[in-house]
This record gives C-alpha cells, structure tokens and sequence, in this order.
C-alpha cells in the first residue's frame, strides 16, 4: 500500500493534468510473423504428440491403447530400458491415406499409427478408429511438469465422444504409459 501511494505521486508529478498522454496515439503497423511448429501442428489438425521421460536402466515401460466401450486393446509395446536418460516417444495417427490432418475425425474407420521410441525403435500399424461413428469427438492431452514422477499408469491421451443434445461427455478410449520396473 505504501509502494503504490509513492508510485501515484510520482505518476501524478511526472503527468500533470493538462499534459494528458493518450496511450492510442500510434500508427497502424505491420510485421509478418514466424511460423512455428506448433502452429503447424494446429493448422493441418495432425496428430501428433511428444513425451519426454526420465527412465531408469532395467525400467520396462509399456504403452497401451485402450478402447473402453468394448474393452478391447488397440496396441500394447513394451520397451526395455537400457540406460539411465531422458527419452522421447512421438505418437502420430494418420489416415489410411496418409494425409495430413485429423486422422481420429469420425469419418475414418481405420488409422494409421506410429510410436517412435527415441529415434531408435518404431512401432506401427493399422488399428480401428475408437471415435469412429461418433457425431462430434475430441482428443484430450495430458500435459506434465518435467520430473513429474510416473508412480503408476500415467494417461497421455483420452478419446472423448460428445453429446450435444444431452450437453455430455464420454471417455471412448485412452493412451497411456506405465513403468513396470526399476522405479
């Protein structure tokens, strides 16, 4: 409170009233921006999701794709850990004629699937859509804190299915990521 009396006197002292400053008083202007890769991603609506984690050597971690309407598993890879390092895992979807863009949009049956596992190691393949058939879908991201621990499964994707008539949403399926060993 003391702070912000001194800051109004000195302002008050510095802009008197008949010197009034209008903070609008500029020119239009212009200046072309740089694309990231973010803007990209969010522009063609890809699929595509990357994780860093922390791990343990002699850690087993295990990626499951898990359709929750029929309980059925879409992919499980387990990858063994063997040095104590941050690694990265990229997800990506793509459609069954692999252009860019939605590849989870209703209208697509099947998709296409990568997990690439720190540059070295890839899974892939052709799995059915779980928001397949659905009149409106959304993919949820969870986001972490770097050094967020995994004490049991940690959840990097939900599918959600979204009822507008009853204003209600519902968890179709989900990714997520377990470490087995080696805590």
């Amino acid at each position: 409170m003391k702070y912000t009396l001194i800051l109004l006197c000195l302002v008050s002292l510095a802009c008197p009233p008949t010197a009034k400053a209008d903070v609008f008083d500029f020119k239009p202007a212009i200046k072309a921006g740089e694309i990231s890769m973010e803007d990209l991603v969010a522009f063609l609506d890809l699929n595509i999701y990357k994780y860093e984690l922390l791990l343990k050597k002699g850690s087993k971690v295990k990626v499951v794709f898990q359709n929750f309407k029929n309980n059925r598993t879409l992919f499980s890879h387990e990858i063994d850990i063997s040095e104590n390092k941050a690694y990265t895992m990229k997800l990506s979807f793509e459609s069954m004629e692999g252009y860019p863009g939605d590849a989870l949009k209703k209208s697509n049956e099947n998709l296409n699937y990568s997990l690439n596992w720190d540059y070295t190691r890839v899974f892939s393949g052709t799995k059915s859509n779980p928001l397949h058939g659905y009149p409106s879908t959304y993919v949820q991201r969870q986001t972490f804190e770097f050094g967020e621990t995994i004490d049991d499964k940690k959840t990097l994707l939900e599918f959600y299915s979204y009822d507008e008539k009853a204003d209600k949403d519902e968890l179709v399926a989900g990714i997520y990521l377990e470490v087995l060993a080696g805590k």
